[in-house]
């Protein structure tokens, strides 16, 4: 049996009295006499609790919490309740999650700083509800962040429930270590309003930022938001070389949707999405007034490309949009043939044919002559036109 010291047992009889006459004051002498009394002698009983010395806590810790004497009786129900729940008790674990924040806090408070997730979750969840405590939904940011940084499954879905005047900087470190779950949550917020004033032109930043580090919400986002909003962002990525890029920000132009029709514009990123080999900038090209699209066209078939050389050779030949040539389209429909076109070789073989024949009529000899000389100023001619 431990024997306390005779200063001890001094101090036990003074406490003793004091609690007979209910003095408050002189109460709270009694737990910090208990948790200090005979110390060399109770400190090593208590540094290997058995279920003998959880059952003595949670029996002074309900003597307290039962003896009706306020707040301060509570936080003197908590501090062995506390002692109880390190050795191991369940039971007072739940008890100190049912009791009061105002005499839990000494227990809970450390034990968050220390980096427990549950304790952090437990004192977030009383400033959200403002549970005996004043609510502070700031405070509760702090400590569900500090939560679901450790894993903390139901503080992440807690961070996303709070308004993001209250999370925004915690959302935005995450972002900034590479988590495009952040930016999207932050998007959502502003797109909505949620939590935030609604401003979409910082929700497509944001959904910009998600999207460019390969999040498909993030870019599906960026195509249903209002054009305005996004076209800054999509015309930067047409430029870095995006080629649906560059074809959504030529549609928008051309169609003038959400943005004012600028067919200048749209033909420029269509051209651009056309060189990288897209198949629908090419037809939508190939749409367009022919007068228009001729700088495009000439520059592919300068470049050698037989669909150029026959376009622009049929839209000169047949006065397209007004652009009626018939000598250029004779040069793109030469360089058709030459470049292996079929059609046109057979046109040409049969030209050619038919002036071999005049060639060979005594009486058509000298028209032909003329008629050949004519073709070859002509076309040497219309080929610096």
């Amino acid at each position: 049996m431990l024997v306390p010291s005779a200063d001890a047992q001094y101090r036990i009889q003074k406490a003793r009295q004091a609690q007979e006459s209910h003095d408050d004051e002189t109460e709270a002498a009694i737990a910090e006499m208990i948790m200090n009394t005979g110390e060399e002698k109770t400190q090593e009983k208590e540094s290997d609790p058995s279920l003998d010395a959880i059952e003595k806590m949670l029996q002074r810790a309900v003597k307290y919490e039962e003896s009706g004497g306020g707040n301060s009786a509570m936080q003197k129900a908590a501090l062995w309740y506390g002692k109880a729940a390190d050795a191991g008790s369940p039971e007072a674990l739940t008890k100190l999650k049912q009791m009061p924040l105002t005499a839990t806090m000494a227990w809970w408070a450390p034990r968050a700083q220390r980096g427990d997730r549950e304790a952090s979750f437990h004192l977030a969840k009383a400033y959200e509800s403002g549970s005996h405590v004043k609510k502070n939904l700031a405070k509760a940011a702090d400590y569900y962040g500090q939560a679901a940084l450790k894993g903390h499954e139901a503080s992440l879905e807690a961070m996303r429930t709070l308004p993001l005047v209250y999370t925004e900087r915690w959302w935005q470190t995450r972002a900034h270590e590479g988590d495009s779950s952040s930016l999207l949550m932050m998007a959502e917020s502003y797109e909505q309003g949620t939590g935030v004033l609604k401003d979409l032109d910082a929700a497509a930043r944001l959904y910009g930022r998600a999207a460019q580090s390969g999040d498909k919400l993030a870019l599906e986002k960026m195509r249903s938001l209002p054009t305005r909003h996004v076209l800054t962002w999509w015309e930067r990525q047409a430029l870095a070389g995006d080629v649906e890029a560059a074809l959504f920000v030529a549609t928008r132009y051309e169609q003038g949707n959400g943005v004012v029709a600028n067919p200048v514009a749209a033909l420029r990123f269509y051209e651009m999405a056309a060189l990288r080999g897209n198949a629908e900038a090419k037809e939508a090209l190939g749409k367009m007034p022919f007068a228009q699209s001729v700088p495009y066209w000439q520059s592919r078939a300068e470049a050698g490309e037989l669909e150029a050389c026959l376009y622009l050779a049929y839209g000169y030949a047949q006065g397209s949009e007004g652009v009626f040539m018939i000598p250029r389209g004779f040069v793109f429909a030469l360089r058709a043939a030459l470049l292996g076109d079929a059609l046109m070789l057979q046109i040409f073989a049969a030209v050619g044919l038919l002036f071999l024949l005049l060639l060979l009529i005594p009486r058509t000899r000298g028209v032909a002559f003329f008629i050949g000389l004519g073709a070859f100023i002509w076309l040497m001619m219309v080929s610096f036109i």
